[in-house]
Parts: C-alpha cells; structure tokens; sequence
C-alpha cells in the first residue's frame, strides 16, 4: 500500500495527464533505473550490454539516490534492469535489505531470466512489495535452450514454483507479484497460448508479451513482423486461455490495426515514466536512445520540464508527431505495420544496414 506521499503525488499526476498540463507539478510515478551486470546466458535476440557500466552500489548513491531521492520517494514503481542479470551482481542480497527498509511501500519491480533466483533472494522479495519479472520466452526447454543459449529451463522452473509457493504460504499478507515474460519471435510465436497456459498453471500473476527489436540484420528473420497472420492468431487463443485463468495479459498492437490517433491513447510516458541509465542519462520512454538530459550537468526538475519535455507532450496532446516518437506503436498503433517499428533506435549503423537490406530509406544518426 502505498503512503501518503505517493498517493498525493500519484493523484497529481493523474490529474496533469488527465487535463494535458504540459508544465508539470507532479514527478513520473513510474522510474526505471538501469542495473546492468554480467549475464549467465547468450540469447540470440540480445543487443548486447554496449558501454554501460557494472551496476555498482557507487552508481545507486551517488546518481539515483544522490540526484532523484525525492523523485524515488514518490514513484509508486521503480524498476531495476539492465543488459544483463541484475542478480548476480555481488551486492545484491544487501541491497535488497536496503529496498526493503528505504522502499517498503513502493513496487520494486525486478527484471531476470530467472537462472539467478536464489532462495535467499526469494525470502527477501516476499518480505516486502515487488513484482519479480521472469524473461522465460517459452513453456518448452528445448526452444529456452534454442532461445537463450543456456540449459537452465528447469532450474528457473524449480525457483518459480519456490517463488509462488512461499508467496501463497503468506496468503493475504503476500505483496509479491510473478510476471512471466514472452518476447515474441517467428521461433516461439505458436507457443505463446501454451505459455499462458504454462504461466496460469504455475501460479503467475500476469503475462507480458512483446514483440522481439531487430538488433542485428542476422535477426531479421527472427521477427514476426513476417507471420502477421499467426501471430494475430495466436493472439486471440492467449487471450482466451488468460480469461480462463484469470490472469494479465499484455500484448503489442495486432499486425493490420487500423486505429487512429485518439484523444483516450495518448502516450502517457512523459507525464507517467522516465529511465535513468548509469551514466547520468534521462531518457523520456525506453524506446527512444537520445537522452532528453543528464543529472551530472543538470538537476531533475530543470530537465523534467525543459523546453524539450513541454514541447514532447505538447506534441502528443496535438497529435503530431516528435521526432523522439518515429515509427513508436505508442503513439500510433498503426506503426506496428511498419517494419520501422520493430527495428532498433540504438545502433545507427546497424539500423542502416538493416534499411538496406529491406531496401528502406536510411536514416540519420
């Protein structure tokens, strides 16, 4: 439950979305921090961790806690990922300690493969509010194994069912929440009801499914930008196998989507989210790779509402587009029939030579 605080907070910035205030009082209720470290797996659809540094404990007090104390205080989630496995970073039993006394009213929302869950780790998360987010990808070992480069389909299975069980043990005292993750590939698409199903049978609380970025031209093939038709199809059935469990499913926008821009579907990211990477860098959404601004040469409210941030949002209340917003299905949904939208906005080069390949105009830098 969240505390006073927050919820003054989180009902202002409810209010600003709400009536389209482009300079705003509030502060994101939604904050991701990038906790980057080392990873136990090679998934054939991972970019690569680049020039982001180890997640240290000198990066969380002297960058998120140091310049966003009062921001973090007063989010409702905060999200703690990276490239890589933030749990096996060394200092990760302790800092949980610290989330758990510093954050007890906050959902900390922790991204893993799950390989990484130990049992120490579980008993601190069900001691507090989290939600624990599983990139699984998969209900069969050999597609996990053909997906990830790794054999540890039955060891993440193992902890997962430790995880729902000591969360059902606390009955209504459990504040933790088990996401399952499927990012979407011509290689796993027709498992996605099975999945659903693999997550309703094992306890989770929701799925989460995405569409897999084209980091590399080798992975173009990987897309189901290719497979409209299935992919719509199965679509459908995870839904009705959700409806029979009674659990979350979020899913991308369906391949030949025909919606317009309306007043209702307004990107809520720069009124709702921000992302801070360990450099320094805000980021508006985590699609977009230009920072809107840096906490090491500026403060968080100078950047919160900057020319740039006020200009974003009223863009999105006009309904024109930024050029932060290019090909993003979250401003237009139509996007998602574009291949534009399933391409990387990081690597330039890489882009390019992608653009290439399907005969696209390139872009600039």
């Amino acid at each position: 439950m969240i505390n006073s605080e927050q919820l003054k907070n989180k009902e202002l910035n409810e209010y600003e979305y709400s009536n389209k205030s482009i300079h705003l009082h509030s502060s994101p209720i939604n904050i991701t921090l990038c906790t980057t470290y080392k990873c136990n797996m090679k998934c054939i659809f991972c970019l690569g961790r680049g020039e982001d540094p180890d997640f240290s404990y000198d990066i969380y007090k002297n960058i998120f806690d140091k310049k966003l104390n009062l921001v973090l205080k007063k989010a409702t989630d905060i999200c703690f990922t990276g490239w890589g496995e933030f749990l096996l970073w060394p200092g990760i039993e302790n800092f949980l300690d610290y989330l758990n006394k510093e954050f007890p009213h906050t959902n900390k929302i922790l991204t893993t493969n799950g390989a990484a869950l130990s049992d120490n780790l579980i008993y601190k998360m069900i001691e507090s509010f989290y939600t624990i987010q599983i990139s699984l990808h998969t209900s069969q070992p050999l597609i996990h194994r053909l997906l990830t480069q790794s054999n540890s389909f039955e060891q993440i299975l193992r902890q997962l069912d430790k995880l729902v069980f000591l969360r059902n043990q606390r009955g209504s005292q459990s504040q933790l929440w088990v996401a399952l993750i499927f990012l979407a590939t011509s290689l796993n698409i027709e498992n996605l009801p099975a999945f659903v199903d693999f997550a309703g049978s094992h306890g989770a609380n929701h799925v989460i499914c995405n569409y897999l970025t084209v980091f590399k031209p080798e992975q173009l093939g990987l897309s189901c930008f290719f497979l409209p038709s299935t992919t719509n199809q199965k679509f459908d059935e995870a839904q009705i196998i959700a409806q029979k469990y009674n659990i979350r499913l979020n899913l991308p926008p369906r391949f030949g989507v025909k919606n317009v821009i309306e007043e209702r579907n307004i990107c809520q990211d720069p009124w709702k989210a921000i992302t801070i990477d360990a450099l320094g860098n805000i980021h508006t959404c985590c699609f977009t790779s230009k920072p809107i601004g840096n906490l090491n040469t500026d403060d968080f409210e100078s950047i919160w509402n900057s020319e740039e941030y006020k200009e974003l949002r009223s863009y999105l209340i006009e309904g024109r587009l930024h050029e932060r917003c290019k090909n993003c299905y979250k401003f237009s949904p139509v996007n998602i029939n574009d291949i534009r939208s399933h391409i990387t906005f990081r690597n330039s080069i890489e882009k390019n030579d992608i653009f290439e390949i399907l005969a696209l105009e390139k872009q600039l830098p």
